[in-house]
């Protein structure tokens, strides 16, 4: 029980996710407490149509080619902003339930798949039968045994209740690149588990 309490945590502790610009985006775990509007409940209108433009538009009598390159920076803004979000969020979740502390390039200590591997059978233990860790410390595992860790760890996603379109492509660990795909992985996978301990509890 203590367990489910604290994915149920951290499933709290980040409630914002966003959406990886990729060709099959992630699905999402709902979260628990979202309950959808009802049919007759008319929507909601947060800003009128000025304040909006005001707001995004520094220059309103700039010319069409200025206007365009101050959308484009606030478009790219926001994206560095969900992708540091994501990767704290990330940190957070693999620091508190592995009890470890990560370095400050996070993306580049979860490229060999120890670390994911050993999330998954902490959540569900022995559903990785194999992990291959380095041979001392401070040395870097090869890419051959990387791969198998990597396949391992999706695998063990897919055993444990996750969907293909809910896991992200080894390559992305691997190479390093699109995190916020496996911060959503991550998530996913921690929503699942405290489902099924939820589930089990009486």
């Amino acid at each position: 029980m203590h367990q489910a309490y604290s994915f149920s945590f951290f499933l709290n502790f980040s409630p914002f996710l966003c959406r990886a610009k990729s060709e099959s985006p992630l699905q999402q775990i709902s979260p628990v407490d979202s309950t959808p509007p009802s049919p007759s409940e008319p929507p909601r209108l947060v800003k009128s149509h000025s304040s909006y433009s005001n707001q995004f538009d520094p220059v309103p009598d700039a010319s069409p080619e200025m206007r365009r390159r101050s959308y484009t920076q606030v478009r790219t803004d926001r994206g560095v902003k969900e992708r540091h979000a994501s990767m704290e969020n990330l940190r957070k979740l693999l620091e508190f339930n592995l009890n470890i502390k990560l370095p400050d390039s996070i993306l580049a200590a979860l490229s060999d798949g120890v670390i994911l591997c050993n999330l998954v059978n902490c959540l569900r233990p022995h559903t990785i039968p194999v992990i291959y860790t380095p041979p001392q410390r401070d040395s870097s595992l090869s890419m051959l045994k990387s791969v198998k860790n990597v396949d391992s760890f999706v695998t063990g996603c897919k055993k444990i209740g996750l969907e293909s379109n809910m896991i992200c492509l080894p390559a992305e660990i691997l190479e390093m690149k699109n995190g916020i795909n496996i911060y959503l992985t991550v998530r996913n996978l921690m929503a699942q588990t405290a489902d099924m301990h939820a589930g089990t509890t009486v």
